[in-house]
Order: structure tokens, then sequence, then C-alpha cells
């Protein structure tokens, strides 16, 4: 099996913990794959056109008297919080020597970071709270990158890092023998092994198995075995919440990702999430 090798890594900071957190995967997968890491901030044009708006008002935090809302600290208040991006970025790459850039764009932040996905091989998202009741304020780019964004996607929760076992929920076709060359190519890299799981038809089942044994002997992983009776996503999620997980891996075509509330139930996760494409 040929690895198709992650050359560039996206991850969109605005200093927040929830973006740093994916900064610190990102960095990591990158050091395992000697990518190249981008940084974007976006400064975003619909805070700056509230900002204009003659009843917008900010509230001091200590005195939590409410004045009017001004456009030049709003923009200063942006330059500085992308500039502490750019250094938390910097120091996390030439911490391990890491090529990288960092780039500042104007305008709705969803429809630029998925514009930004085009060039690159892989997004590392951060996602806010939980979102085991429904998508967060900010999940919305979240959930816009992974239905609209042709890139791999990694998603990280505040907490959760990228560690081993790799865990790969295995579906078959074509998207899925991706997930699978990623999965192993990451396994390689850690310790070595690899949580499959498979749900559905027991005899589809022991096919996919198969595929997945020979393609892990091939790359020297050991394989360990899940089986479900269900591939819906609560069931899914539960049973990789039930095992030591890394990091969930699957296909971007994945029957995981259909339906609404699907995102939500990925968001019960207690692993990152890496969805291949």
């Amino acid at each position: 099996m040929s690895e198709r090798r992650i050359r560039r890594i996206l991850v969109a900071l605005d200093a927040s913990a929830n973006s740093l957190e994916a900064l610190s995967a990102a960095v990591d997968l990158a050091r395992r794959t000697r990518a190249e890491l981008r940084g974007l901030f976006v400064e975003d044009t619909g805070l700056l056109r509230l900002a204009l708006l003659p009843f917008a008002r900010e509230v001091g935090a200590v005195s939590a008297l409410g004045r009017p809302l001004d456009t030049e600290i709003v923009r200063r208040a942006l330059r500085a919080q992308a500039q502490r991006a750019r250094t938390a970025l910097t120091r996390a790459a030439e911490r391990v020597d890491l090529s990288w850039s960092f780039q500042v764009v104007q305008g709705e932040v969803t429809q630029e970071v998925i514009a930004a996905t085009e060039s690159v091989d892989v997004i590392a998202l951060g996602m806010s709270g939980s979102m085991g009741t429904g998508l967060p304020a900010a999940g919305s780019t979240v959930a816009a990158v992974v239905a609209r964004s042709s890139r791999s996607v990694l998603l990280l929760r505040r907490g959760r890092h990228l560690r081993q076992p790799v865990v790969l929920f295995y579906e078959g076709g074509p998207g899925a023998a991706r997930a699978l060359e990623q999965a192993l190519g990451l396994a390689r890299d850690g310790d070595g092994q690899l949580v499959l799981v498979l749900a559905g038809d027991p005899a589809r089942c022991r096919r996919l198995r198969q595929e997945c044994l020979d393609a892990a002997a091939e790359a020297g992983v050991e394989v360990r075995l899940r089986e479900l009776p269900e591939a819906d996503p609560r069931s899914v999620a539960e049973a990789v919440n039930a095992v030591p997980c890394g990091v969930l891996v699957l296909a971007g075509n994945s029957a995981l990702l259909q339906g609404a509330g699907a995102l939500a139930q990925l968001g019960r996760l207690r692993c990152p999430v890496f969805i291949v494409r």
C-alpha cells in the first residue's frame, strides 16, 4: 500500500485555548509527517461591520459599564490577537524545527477558512465546549468545513491531544482505503498498534477485517478488533469511548458524518477525530 503523504497542514488560529489545542495537535502531526505548517488568522469583517452600528456597545470587564463600540479599538484588538496567534505558532513550530508560515486575511471566518483549505492536505480545528447537546456557537465553522471542504480535517476539543492508540472505523471503499493508509501511518509512527472498529453484517465485516489485516501486516502494525452490530454514530461513539483511544480515524464519506446531529454525536468522543479525504 502506497501511503498518501501529508505535505501541508493548516491550522485556523484565533489565540483562544481551543485553537491553541488544535495548534498543538497540528504541530505533532506535522512533526510526524515532516509537513509544512500554515497558520491562518481571519479578521472577522462581520465583527468590524457590527462596530459601525450606532447601537453597538461593549461592556467593561471590571466596570461593567457600557460604551460605544469603536472600530479602531476593534481593529487594534484583532491585530493584537493575530500577533499572539503568530507568536504561538512560531514558538511551537521552531521548537521541533518545522517549516511554517502565517497569514492574516480579512473576511467572513467560515468562507476564508474553507478557501484556505484548498492549498493544503489537512486542516486542524479546535471545537469549543461539549457538542453532546448540539453544536456550540463556534461549531458552525467546524460543521461547514467538515461538510464543504475537500481536505482532511483534524478536530480537537480542549484537553484532548493527539495520542496513541489509533482507532480506525472502517467501512470499505475508496474513501475508507485512504483512511486506512493514514491510520496505519499514525500507528506505525506511534506504538505500532491499531484498534479496528467494524460494524454491520458479519459476512461484510469478515471481508473488511481481512482487507485491514492484509494492509496492517504489510505496514508492520498489530491490529486489535472491535465489532459492532450497528454502524450508527451513537453506537460507534460509545464503543470508541469504551476503549483507550488517542485519535479516531474515519473516511470523509463515512456514514458517521451523514444526517442531522451526526457531528454532534462525534462531539461526545473523548478523543480527537481525524476525517481523511
